[in-house]
């Protein structure tokens, strides 16, 4: 198990006790009291406080996926450092992948760079090689993915774009509701949804259901991602 999947698998299991406690307290198992055993809220300052921590749920999600996304692409990274992968041994798509960034750095120069790095030139393998993998990868959230992971945007279109940059197999899950919680977080993040406006929105069984589909696709990506890494996937086929 790669630490990726164990990290997401660890934050999974702390995401499903904070559900079970909101279930509980929204079915009426749970009372909070004061420290002299006095109800401390109201039933209608309970439910408000319900309303408001349903929200904060798609909060948790969005960040679960976030972070899944960018642990599963720095592990690639870290193998192609820690192995030292030279870029002529690359998979092909890495390779089209590193010459299409740095083609938006060099504007206009793009078709003569593939011509020349996809091509069987000596000369340029040593130079890509460390500017790319071991300058950039510092920056490798906004640079090497080439997508802005860490600006609300991680949806199940991200992910396949992700898959075919580096070449490892996209979930096979049907993730639907990556867009629906993404879209969420961001109409909270910039103030265009309040939490209680969330809350009332979708019941807590309808939370669920989106918690579940989310979990089941990020657990398929961090598998396939662990697969590709065990099987040097990265590597150019011999």
């Amino acid at each position: 198990m790669t630490d990726a999947l164990r990290i997401f698998r660890e934050r999974v299991a702390e995401m499903e006790a904070y559900c079970a406690f909101i279930q509980d307290v929204e079915k009426g198992c749970i009372l909070l009291h004061d420290k002299d055993g006095v109800l401390a809220y109201t039933t209608a300052d309970q439910s408000s406080l319900l309303i408001t921590s349903k929200a904060h749920l798609f909060l948790l999600l969005y960040n679960l996926m976030e972070s899944s996304v960018d642990n599963g692409i720095r592990e690639i990274l870290d193998q192609l450092i820690d192995r030292r992968v030279a870029f002529d041994k690359c998979c092909d798509n890495i390779r089209r992948f590193l010459v299409f960034c740095l083609g938006k750095q060099n504007l206009g120069k793009r078709d003569r760079l593939e011509k020349v790095i996809l091509g069987d030139h000596e000369i340029t393998r040593d130079v890509i090689y460390c500017d790319v993998i071991y300058k950039r990868s510092k920056n490798a959230n906004k640079w090497i993915t080439n997508i802005p992971i860490s600006s609300g945007n991680v949806t199940k279109e991200t992910i396949v774009k992700l898959s075919d940059n580096y070449g490892f197999s996209a979930p096979g899950v049907d993730g639907q509701y990556l867009s629906t919680v993404t879209d969420i977080r961001n109409d909270l993040a910039h103030g265009n949804r309040s939490f209680s406006e969330v809350g009332r929105d979708y019941t807590i069984e309808r939370i669920f259901e989106i918690k579940a589909n989310v979990i089941a696709y990020l657990d398929a990506l961090l598998t396939n991602i662990a697969k590709y890494i065990q099987e040097q996937q990265y590597l150019a086929t011999p």
